[in-house]
């Protein structure tokens, strides 16, 4: 009797299913078994070729769509390495808008990094996003916020050698009506045990002083020696934002003197639906660097981050907060050749993850006042920084933190009288001269240069003789087709503060002068 393979329909109905039954993620061994003759029943290989090659399809199928289903996880998750993306048109005029006058820092273009080759690049943006995939902590709202979900507070750092600042900061926050909570990290042996005592029984605030070194935190920052070097200084703020306590954080770096409570920023419409906040600084990245690659970033023309004051949602942006980490500690010396140490580390890391941020539209002013040698000339020690609506909320005092303010005072005072007003430490607010959040269209100078007087350091003030020294200054110039720039009167502005922060500075001083035994203290800066 002749024996006949099963009909298309019976093929069909009894394959069919013992193929899509089996998981694709087993053994592919089951899946070729199907391809074996039906019950060894002799056929004919051109008759029944549409049966083999209704299984070999299935299969494919089924491995294809493994492999859509692998790369979509991969590509939606992390971005994996592709060309270098094109050049953002806003951006193509170089000449005008990123050049060595106007917001640009050579270094960092034209310095080593200009040397390295794609596939270079392509091989340090495989090694981040391989750690970002392997090493990123799960947010474990339990561990990692403490504090509990919705927790706010202020987290910055502090060390012997910053202790006035700090002091100065805490006693501006009290006196503006903040109550939120305060973390203050610092390297073990950088704070001292009376240093410690200040902060703790500091009035009016809950301060905690938390160890960045601590085994315990989501981060520990480990040094290489008994002192930090250069670098490590700069792993500290990402290390504790990561170690804090809090879910949502206002980081401050000692030397910000906010000049208003900053409590209210935390219930910004742009933090809530965001997660972070982020303030422009005056220089922007060239569009020859070789960040943009390395991130697969398009080139914009947009200010770099100013990250003295940084506001951000630990539980939304956990992913990016630990790429930042990674560009701080595990490759630092990598990316330190590309960026400005950590400020812009934030930047690429939230564009590298597609983390969405919010830049502040108000570009920064120059806040100083006008030389105490009767030059004429404004010196701008201090950067202001705006809220959502442009009105000041901190200043920066890049410079400040370098000279006694008690002894900056004195010298500033002795050209006022004789008809002209009582000169302070902010006497102007230097600002751009175009509507709020346009600054960008157009390019502007900034320069740099040194005080025409001289100044006793931070603790110096009745310490004997003392060495003093000349202090930072910066300034807006046009003369290049910039636009003109405009000064605003800082007591006019902000009423009171001038005092407020004098009081508070000498209140800090005579503090660190009692645990000196009253002989004054002259602080090791950086």
């Amino acid at each position: 009797m002749r024996t006949y393979a099963p009909s298309w329909r019976t093929a069909i109905k009894s394959y069919i299913p013992s193929i899509t039954l089996q998981p694709h993620w087993t053994t592919l061994k089951t899946y070729f078994s199907t391809l074996t003759p039906f019950h060894q029943t002799p056929y004919s290989p051109i008759r029944y070729r549409p049966r083999r090659l209704l299984t070999l399809l299935t299969i494919l199928t089924s491995l294809l769509v493994i492999i859509i289903t692998f790369f979509h996880f991969t590509t939606t998750s992390f971005p994996t390495i592709i060309d270098r993306p094109p050049v953002d048109r806003s951006c193509a005029n170089t000449k005008n808008i990123n050049d060595y006058y106007h917001h640009l820092q050579p270094q960092l273009v034209f310095g080593e990094s200009s040397t390295w080759s794609q596939r270079f690049l392509d091989l340090k943006r495989g090694q981040m996003m391989e750690w970002v995939k392997e090493e990123i902590l799960e947010y474990d709202e339990k561990r990692v916020t403490p504090a509990g979900r919705g927790s706010r507070g202020i987290v910055s750092t502090v060390s012997m050698g910053r202790l006035q600042s700090t002091l100065t900061l805490l006693g501006l926050l009290k006196r503006l009506g903040c109550i939120l909570p305060v973390e203050l990290f610092h390297f073990g042996d950088e704070m001292t045990l009376p240093g410690m005592r200040v902060v703790r029984e500091f009035e009016g605030l809950n301060v905690t002083l938390r160890d960045v070194e601590d085994g315990n935190n989501i981060v520990p920052v480990r040094r290489k020696g008994k002192k930090r070097d250069g670098s490590e200084g700069y792993q500290i703020k990402i290390a504790a934002i990561l170690s804090s306590s809090f879910e949502d954080v206002l980081f401050l770096d000692s030397d910000v003197l906010p000049v208003t409570d900053p409590t209210f920023l935390f219930d910004l419409w742009e933090f809530r639906e965001k997660g972070a906040v982020f303030w422009p600084d005056l220089w922007k990245t060239h569009t020859t660097s070789k960040i943009w690659s390395l991130t697969q970033t398009p080139c914009r023309n947009e200010f770099e981050f100013e990250t003295g004051q940084l506001l951000l949602s630990r539980s939304k942006t956990w992913p990016a907060l630990h790429l930042t980490h990674y560009m701080n500690t595990i490759d630092s010396q990598f990316f330190y050749k590309l960026l400005w140490y950590d400020k812009d580390t934030f930047r690429f890391a939230f564009k590298t993850l597609k983390t969405p941020y919010h830049m502040m539209p108000r570009w920064v002013g120059f806040a100083g006042f006008v030389q105490p040698t009767g030059a004429g000339v404004f010196c701008g020690h201090s950067m202001a920084q705006a809220d959502h609506v442009g009105k000041w909320v901190f200043m920066h005092g890049n410079s400040l933190k370098r000279v006694d303010l008690r002894t900056l005072r004195e010298e500033i005072e002795k050209v006022g009288g004789k008809g002209r007003k009582r000169k302070e430490i902010f006497e102007w607010i230097q600002v751009v001269d175009v509507p709020i959040g346009r600054e960008w269209m157009t390019p502007v100078s900034v320069k740099g240069f040194q005080s025409e007087g001289e100044f006793a350091p931070v603790g110096g003030y009745g310490a004997g003789e003392v060495k003093k020294r000349t202090m930072s200054c910066h300034a807006f110039f046009s003369g290049r087709g910039e636009p003109s720039t405009k000064l605003q009167d800082f007591e006019k502005v902000l009423p009171g503060f001038n005092e407020m922060l004098l009081e508070e500075y000498e209140g800090a001083a005579a503090v660190l002068e009692q645990m000196a035994g009253g002989k004054g203290i002259v602080e090791e800066l950086e």
